[in-house]
């Protein structure tokens, strides 16, 4: 058992930073991500991105890839941007994309 990662994850804790929507961010801007974690949403597990000023929870679809890829997450290293939406085809909901970059490269 990887105690030291566990103990991380669990000194994060809870955020006082207010939630934002994925669609809210501005449009093809892209804002630096401080931590990501997978948390329990109404739906199952999320991935939640922290940025400067609020928080934001990403498409439950992308989930099992951030776990794949969670533990070469750095810290300030990546950003993310809205990049628009599209109609879905289940009811009246909306597909919500984004990107996200590596500012090292």
């Amino acid at each position: 058992m990887d105690l030291n990662k566990i103990n991380e994850i669990a000194a994060t804790g809870h955020t006082s930073k207010p939630k934002k929507n994925l669609y809210e961010l501005p449009l093809n801007q892209y804002q630096t991500v401080f931590s990501l974690r997978i948390v329990q949403g109404r739906f199952g597990q999320v991935p939640l991105v922290e940025l400067q000023n609020f928080i934001v929870f990403l498409p439950g679809r992308a989930t099992e890839v951030i776990i794949e890829n969670l533990e070469n997450f750095t810290p300030g290293r990546y950003a993310i941007a809205y990049t628009g939406s599209e109609a879905s085809s289940f009811e009246d909901n909306q597909v919500h994309h984004f990107k996200l970059k590596d500012l090292h490269e």
